[in-house]
């Protein structure tokens, strides 16, 4: 066993000097974590991967059967990139030239002897672009080199969105845990975790906004009732240019929602453990990608004008004048549809290597990416009242009734979004799981 730990230690220590670590710092105890760059895809599979040739060919097989459907898009460029790094791929000259702009890809790089999750403690690895005054889109990288990684009850280590490589020498768990955890446990001890923001081309918060109610609809105005002025006769009337009162304007249409964005995306992973002691419970290695933004609320239509009343007519010498009509109520404004459900976040492979009789020691759990759901339409406005009938100098009203405007419809709901498969996750090279 002394031999095969000092083979271990040997591991280490290569993988320290390939990110430039001090020797002399780690075993006195330090944590060095680094920010640097690798110029090259050749350095940075040098680097990054631990795969030896015969794994690099085996990867190379499966590589792209779960993530087959985006080879076309600019995604498919990524991944290309990564199986040049993490398998066997041959770039093409036009991969080549299209993956020359994401060089120098940017890593953190982390090592230490022996390190100790506390209990129900999250140790976070993830590094955000602020860090070489990038944005967060910015592949990002990290590497985790550790000699001893003791896990205390509850503890996890977790990376969200970079593309990972865990290199340790010893996964230990420091006590049996309490209850027994299977394949449907929400709890895990390695998490690979999307990104905390969504990667699509648009723009704003995960959740789309709620759309803008519409405008109520202006009261129509009260018709010009007829003057009237004394006389020896009695009141008499002056001008009979009365008016009808003027209908109510429209409610306004509430706006649609904004649709909600994608979920954050699992990036590829690289666990090498060269020896774990789970004390009776299997690690559990859980990744899942982010949930799809839920799309905004329809605005609600305004409310339809009132319809203005109607002028108030009189008597004249030359017989009545009737009262003039009310006016029409204003339609009310139809509410605005809901945005469109984000859909779920996509994944990278993830690779677990350990060795061949150990490999009872690891469960690995993949699950699909939740779609978000449509927004809700807004309700459409209230149509506006007709106008008062006018009261003028007849014995009873006789001006026309307006009518009522109508409300307005009440908009339509957004479509949820689509869910996405989890990653492929790969024991030893063998698919054990994909969702």
């Amino acid at each position: 066993m002394a031999s095969e730990r000092e083979g271990m230690d040997y591991e280490f220590e290569t993988v320290a000097k390939l990110v430039g670590h001090d020797l002399d710092r780690l075993r006195a105890g330090e944590m060095l974590r680094t920010y640097q760059t690798i110029p090259t895809i050749e350095q940075a599979r040098e680097v990054l991967s631990r795969a030896g040739r015969h794994a690099r060919k085996l990867r190379g097989n499966t590589f792209f059967d779960a993530i087959r459907t985006r080879r076309r898009l600019g995604q498919g460029r990524h991944d290309r990139g990564e199986a040049a790094t993490f398998a066997d791929l041959e770039l093409t000259p036009a991969d080549e030239y299209g993956l020359r702009r994401h060089f120098p890809v940017h890593v953190q790089a982390i090592s230490v002897c022996n390190h100790t999750i506390r209990e129900n403690e999250v140790f976070d690895v993830s590094v955000r672009g602020h860090v070489w005054e990038l944005n967060d889109y910015e592949e990002l990288y990290v590497i985790l080199n550790v000699g001893t990684l003791n896990l205390e009850p509850g503890a996890s280590l977790v990376v969200r969105g970079n593309v990972f490589s865990l290199v340790c020498q010893r996964l230990v768990r420091s006590a049996p845990l309490p209850e027994p955890r299977g394949p449907n446990t929400e709890a895990f001890d390695i998490g690979i975790l999307p990104t905390p923001f969504s990667v699509d081309f648009k723009s704003g918060s995960l959740n789309g906004a709620d759309g803008a109610r519409g405008y109520d609809g202006q009261a129509g105005a009260d018709g010009k009732g007829a003057k009237c002025c004394g006389s020896i006769f009695g009141p008499i009337v002056s001008d009979e240019s009365l008016t009808d009162g003027a209908p109510g304007g429209p409610g306004g249409h509430g706006a649609a929602g904004s649709p909600g964005r994608n979920g954050g995306m699992c990036k590829l992973a690289e666990l090498t453990i060269r020896y774990a002691d789970a004390k009776g419970q299997p690690f559990i290695v859980f990744s899942q990608p982010g949930r799809g933004g839920d799309g905004g609320r329809g605005g609600d239509g305004g409310d339809g004008g009132h319809g203005g009343s109607g002028g108030p007519g009189g008597r004249s010498l030359r017989g009545p004048i009737f009262d003039g009509a009310s006016g029409n109520g204003g339609d009310g404004g139809d509410g605005g549809s809901g945005g469109g459900g984000g859909h779920g976040g996509i994944a990278s492979n993830i690779y677990v290597t350990i060795t061949p009789e150990q490999e009872d020691q690891i469960i690995c759990i993949s699950r699909p990416s939740e779609p978000g759901d449509g927004g809700v339409g807004g309700t459409g406005g209230r149509g506006g009242a007709a106008g008062v009938a006018a009261q003028g100098g007849m014995p009873e009203p006789t001006g026309s009734d307006g009518t009522a405007g109508g409300d307005g419809a009440g908009g339509k709901p957004g479509r949820r979004g689509r869910g996405r498969a989890g990653p492929a996750m790969f024991l030893n090279e063998r698919l054990v799981v994909y969702s």
